[in-house]
């Protein structure tokens, strides 16, 4: 195996990991969106404004994003989609609980 060929398996290791994650989190939070308005309150006890309409922007971006690359389709773009997430929910949520996922609250 050359070392473009790795470093292509890796890339693709990647997408699809990354995606995967993104599309279970956006299919769950697409229940959860569906069963009440628990996650849109959720964003708005964060300090996010109209938690509704964010609970959404996050499902679909999630969903779409997630399976985009999961595909490789548009990847450059749905990796923009994915750290918008990610930066967004460290800001909000998890910075001032610390590194480590594991503690009360869930760090980053």
């Amino acid at each position: 195996m050359s070392n473009q060929d790795a470093y292509n398996l890796s890339l693709l290791i990647a997408r699809v990991w990354i995606g995967g994650i993104f599309l279970a989190h956006g299919i769950r939070h697409f229940k959860a969106i569906q069963s009440g308005p628990g996650m849109a309150n959720w964003f708005e006890s964060l300090g996010l404004r109209n938690g509704k309409l964010q609970a959404m922007n996050v499902t679909y971006l999630e969903l779409a994003a997630g399976a985009a690359l999961v595909v490789g389709f548009l990847t450059p773009f749905s990796y923009g989609g994915a750290a918008s997430i990610v930066l967004v929910a460290l800001v909000t949520n998890h910075w001032k609980n610390g590194f480590w996922s594991f503690l009360p609250g869930e760090g980053w």
